[in-house]
């Protein structure tokens, strides 16, 4: 997955759920049926929002949205208005689901911990790129972009991260988890609808 962020392995959407899957088989052998569930359902969540770019921009492939975006813009700051606001919420549910699948399993040391939270930064990282990917090329100002195109990279990336690292209690709750676990599949599943019908 790492890979596929930097840019240095070529890649598509797919690509990062399958990175994701792979994480989420290896915590599921440390894992309640409950742990199970709440990581099979956030990925799930998840790989569908990651979808909505792809859906939007006409294309699977990592460079190629990244491509489009560092000429019109992240997905979440490109008109129309009713496309961007569609990939925002698309992001958000991603973030949420992110938070729920990077606390299971349940952290019991340091090290754990941090190395949950390193496998949920490097799934913010995916979002960031699929969402709001910012400019390439070979000198600095083209990695950046504009001011406001890295103002909007840096706050998503931010968001995610802040996600992942207050999730263990965001979801401290049972009830919790799944509330906002739907509240995501919905917003998801809305936006997706939403992108498809614009098209």
């Amino acid at each position: 997955m790492a890979g596929y962020v930097s840019g240095l392995v070529p890649g598509a959407v797919v690509s990062l759920v399958g990175g994701l899957a792979l994480i989420t088989f290896g915590r599921a052998l440390l894992l309640d049926r409950h742990g199970t569930a709440v990581s099979g359902a956030a990925l799930a969540i998840a790989a569908g929002a990651l979808g909505v770019p792809a859906l939007r921009w006409g294309t699977l492939s990592l460079s190629e949205l990244v491509g489009v975006q560092s000429v019109l813009g992240p997905s979440v700051a490109v008109g129309p208005t009713q496309a961007a606001v569609s990939s925002a919420i698309a992001l958000g549910a991603t973030f949420v689901a992110l938070a729920a699948w990077s606390i299971e399993p349940a952290a019991d040391s340091r090290a754990a911990r941090a190395w949950s939270l390193a496998e949920g930064v490097l799934g913010v990282l995916a979002a960031v790129v699929v969402f709001a990917a910012p400019g390439v090329g070979g000198r600095l100002s083209d990695w950046i972009g504009t001011p406001m195109e890295a103002a909007v990279t840096a706050g998503v990336t931010g968001a995610g991260i802040a996600a992942v690292a207050f999730a263990p209690r965001l979801f401290a709750s049972r009830r919790v988890r799944w509330v906002l676990i739907g509240a995501s599949a919905v917003a998801a599943l809305s936006a997706a609808g939403v992108v498809a019908s614009s098209l």
